[in-house]
């Protein structure tokens, strides 16, 4: 089984740290953030693909071309129009079901295991916190969507998307979804996948613990809890 690991961003909610640096390589308890979303990799995965841009040359040079025995490729994105933009680029190299993750979280190896039980499928976890674009999940586990933004309310339990898929050639039949983003849209995985929801079962996994690193306040729990 193939992983693609998405680093291509500039991650500007993580300025200063991104300034020199890609968010991948962030230090984090005196390890780089990637290196934690790659030892988590399923003992299934043999072959990875690595979506690069922002300094993308600093990412190439310290994971090489081989992860602790597994082939690694690189793939860069020049036009950072989003995680359904990465993918796009692999359209033709994608031909099973394949394993894809942000590489600004931080996952559990056994949660990942279980997604990759399932052709199509999302890993999210179930919280009270404010989440702007909760999944609306079926009582069979399956994706059916968004909560719409007027039911959301307040306090109440949502399932909240942890950024890992399982995708596989039927992604690509969907036309890839885009949403507004501050600098005007980009191309989205999980909206694509819950495009697919209406005519494909997409299977929702629930995270049982997640790491996200995409701002200051986030990265010092994350080094709190590594360290």
């Amino acid at each position: 089984m193939h992983a693609v690991i998405l680093a291509a961003g500039k991650g500007t909610r993580l300025r200063p740290f991104t300034e020199t640096t890609p968010k991948p390589l962030v230090d984090i308890a005196g390890r780089p953030l990637l290196e934690y979303v790659l030892d988590v990799l399923p003992k299934t995965i043999d072959g990875i693909t690595i979506v690069i841009g922002y300094f993308g040359e600093q990412i190439q040079e310290h994971v090489g071309e081989s992860y602790k025995g597994i082939p690694v490729r690189y793939v860069v994105q020049n036009r950072l129009d989003g995680t359904g933009g990465a993918l796009e680029l692999l359209q033709r190299d994608i031909a099973e079901a394949t394993l894809v993750l942000n590489a600004d979280d931080i996952y559990a190896a056994h949660d990942l295991a279980r997604l990759t039980q399932f052709p199509l499928a999302v890993l999210a976890r179930l919280t009270n916190d404010p989440v702007a674009n909760p999944f609306e999940v079926s009582s069979a586990d399956l994706l059916r969507g968004f909560v719409p933004k007027r039911d959301i309310i307040p306090g109440v339990t949502y399932w909240q998307n942890c950024g890992a898929y399982m995708i596989d050639p039927r992604y690509f039949l969907e036309h890839v979804v885009e949403v507004p983003v501050r600098d005007g849209v980009e191309a989205s995985i999980p909206h694509t996948l819950a495009a697919l929801a209406t005519h494909e079962k997409v299977h929702v996994v629930e995270a049982t613990s997640w790491l996200p690193v995409g701002n200051p306040e986030e990265l010092a729990r994350a080094r709190e809890l590594l360290s």
